[in-house]
């Protein structure tokens, strides 16, 4: 994700990050690493503090910090555009 006019977005999927959900990632992952290059869709979730993919359990192997409880909003208040064009 890069900021766009004050917003989180995600170029490839044409989704913006609402307010709510950035200040709870940023109270989670205070230290967030926000790749220049746009994750690709194969590699699913990633942690936004260190910006590494999660394993099955939504959990970095390396900070050991989780998305769980915060998927619900981040998937469907925040829908992505996949390689076709179609949102999901």
């Amino acid at each position: 994700m890069i900021e766009v006019n004050g917003h989180l977005t995600c170029l490839r999927g044409e989704m913006g990050l609402s307010q709510v959900m950035r200040a709870v990632l940023e109270k989670r992952f205070p230290q967030q690493v926000r790749p220049e290059v746009e994750t690709d869709f194969k590699l699913g979730w990633y942690c936004p503090g260190c910006g590494i993919p999660l394993d099955s359990q939504h959990e970095c192997s390396h900070c050991g910090k989780s998305i769980k409880g915060i998927m619900y909003p981040l998937v469907e208040f925040h829908p992505h555009k996949n390689e076709q064009g179609v949102w999901r």
